[in-house]
């Protein structure tokens, strides 16, 4: 496959097409093949450019939602796991016991059934209030207002601020960034 495997190639505009889901764009020739490594190679190269950038905001939203989808999951397997573990001889156990520890259930051969679930009931209690804390915070980010530029509204941003002609097919994203810290130069040494 002829893909991007790096921001130091990959041209921004390709990127943003990437972004917005377009992923025959992370190929030199657009000759797309969906398959699991393309899909790889993107996210690589996406959280290359988070780091870049620095922005945790978007990191931030990914973890939120990660850590919202565990807490909705462990919500539904772990009374399911609790309830096989009750109907499964007890020397029959570990694979059992190994799903619940994954969900953050302490639990061994031994353990007591009864307490097991009185601990069990306060942990999916807390991951309740841990979700709609969670879960607002989210929401917070997602209800504040963003000034969202085109591609071509950046470039024209670019060219007045800097005096530079770009060309989108051609400049890569990491190139792309540093004109944006070029940017933040400037700006920072205007206020100076």
């Amino acid at each position: 496959m002829n893909i991007y495997n790096n921001i130091d190639i990959l041209p921004i505009y390709n990127f943003n097409k990437c972004v917005k889901g377009e992923l025959k764009y992370m190929f030199k020739d657009l000759n797309f093949i969906d398959s699991p490594v393309v899909k790889t190679q993107w996210n690589k190269l996406y959280n290359e450019y988070c780091k870049l950038t620095y922005n945790n905001t978007t990191l931030k939203y990914y973890r939120l939602v990660g850590e919202l989808k565990f807490l909705e999951n462990r919500e539904v397997y772990v009374p399911v796991l609790l309830d096989l573990l009750t109907k499964t001889p007890k020397d029959d156990r570990g694979d059992i016991i190994t799903e619940l520890r994954k969900w953050k259930i302490s639990v061994n051969k031994n353990t007591d059934l009864n307490k097991l679930f009185e601990v069990s009931i306060k942990v999916l209690n807390n991951s309740k209030n841990t979700y709609n804390r969670k879960l607002a915070e989210l929401e917070a980010m997602n209800n504040k207002p963003k000034e969202v530029l085109s591609l071509q509204q950046q470039k024209a941003k670019l060219h007045k601020l800097l005096g530079i002609n770009i060309d989108l097919h051609t400049t890569s994203v990491s190139e792309w960034l540093a004109y944006w810290e070029e940017v933040k130069t400037l700006k920072n040494n205007d206020g100076e």
